[in-house]
C-alpha cells in the first residue's frame, strides 16, 4: 500500500472514529490503529461498564456494488 492509499485509509479511520464517538457518548477512551496481535481491529471504544468495542474500516479506491437481483 503506497502513502496515497494509507493516508486514505487513515482519513476514513478518523471520520469512522469521529462519527462513532458522535453517534454514542458512553464511551471513556477511544483509540485509532490499535496495537494488537490481530491487525484487523482499526479502533476500539471502551465503556464505563468495562465492555469494549472494536471495528475495521475498509476503504476501495474502486466503488463496490451490490448485484441486482432482478437482473439474473
Amino acid at each position: 500500500m503506497g502513502g496515497r492509499d494509507g493516508g486514505r485509509g487513515y482519513l476514513y479511520q478518523s471520520i469512522a472514529a469521529l462519527l462513532g464517538s458522535l453517534k454514542d457518548d458512553e464511551w471513556k477512551h477511544v483509540e485509532v490503529e490499535v496495537e494488537s496481535d490481530n491487525d484487523k481491529i482499526d479502533i476500539k471504544w471502551e465503556y464505563n461498564d468495562g465492555k469494549i468495542k472494536v471495528v475495521q474500516v475498509k476503504s476501495s479506491q474502486n466503488n463496490i456494488s451490490k448485484r441486482n437481483k432482478l437482473l439474473d
